[in-house]
């Protein structure tokens, strides 16, 4: 693997993290919290379907790269996400 590559996924990798704690703060800053509950695990669903059935069929090998790394990216993004929304909320 070259390094150009090792870049790109490295960048996926941060890009797919980011993706689950926005995905968490826009809906805290937007909506009601408290259908946190119910947004989190529509979002880990959806994007299990994404990385395990869209990638599968629709990205080339190249660009792939490890499905479940990418899935583990966004459970740490919506988590860290989480996180962040409970220290700024209860934390005073």
């Amino acid at each position: 693997m070259n390094n150009l590559l090792k870049t790109f996924y490295a960048i996926c990798d941060r890009v797919h993290m980011f993706t689950g704690a926005f995905v968490v703060e826009t809906f805290v800053m937007f909506h009601h919290p408290h259908l946190l509950w119910y947004v989190i695990p529509g979002f880990a669903g959806l994007t299990a379907w994404k990385e395990f059935y869209w990638d599968q069929h629709f990205e080339t090998t190249e660009i792939r790269g490890s499905n479940f790394r990418d899935f583990i990216y966004y459970q740490i993004g919506w988590a860290g996400g989480l996180i962040l929304y409970f220290i700024s909320t209860f934390v005073k």
